[in-house]
């Protein structure tokens, strides 16, 4: 009777645990206002390549477009004082604008290379999700072994199940919310220059 209350304690430390510490899931799309309403989830993704007039004013000019549209620059590659990429994310709901706000700071009489890309991983986000909810269920069937587990033995071959499938139910969730993230902020690739004619003499 006290090994039986023993293993009940543990089990119910670790329910509190698991509940403490799961994502929780979700059947809302909100990878974008159109999407949603068809239940799709995207990750969009665009780059711009261009030049420019000015490149400290377009530089700061596009900086402040992306701050007033809830963006951030993730990383900088900067090759020469005049010549820069930036990897860019917005949320998906402001991407396109930002697009064409930064596109604006190109001088139009050199080639802007542009280019916008929708990637449908509805089907994925939904198998995952069925996935994790699976091996919840049999996660919490092995808790309920364990609180019937008669020796020592039994106990470790449940607790090495249960090791298991946590593991997988923790990658599982992490590529869901991976998923999520990608969705909810597009990004952007820009690169800009400062073109210079060179004089010819």
């Amino acid at each position: 009777a006290a090994e039986s209350r023993a293993n009940n304690s543990y089990v119910q430390a670790i329910s509190k645990n698991l509940k403490n510490s799961a994502l929780p899931l979700t059947n809302l799309f909100v990878s974008s206002a159109n999407a949603s309403e068809y239940g799709l989830i995207l990750i969009k993704t665009g780059s711009l390549h261009f030049a420019v007039k000015d490149f400290d004013t377009a530089y700061q000019s596009i900086k402040t477009k992306i701050q007033n549209h809830n963006g951030y620059i993730t990383s900088e590659n900067s090759r020469g004082s005049k010549n820069t990429n930036l990897v860019i994310k917005v949320p998906v709901s402001d991407f396109h604008q930002l697009l064409e706000l930064i596109e604006k700071e190109a001088d139009q009489e050199y080639l802007v290379t542009k280019s916008v890309n929708s990637q449908d991983v509805t089907e994925e986000y939904i198998d995952v999700e069925s996935r994790i909810k699976s091996k919840k269920a049999i996660e919490t069937r092995y808790l309920e072994i364990l609180t019937k587990a008669r020796n020592v033995t039994e106990i470790l071959k449940v607790e090495k199940e249960l090791g298991k499938i946590r593991t997988e139910i923790e990658q599982a969730e992490g590529r869901l919310q991976y998923l999520r993230n990608r969705s909810n902020y597009s990004t952007i690739s820009l690169t800009i220059y400062e073109f210079q004619v060179s004089e010819v003499k």
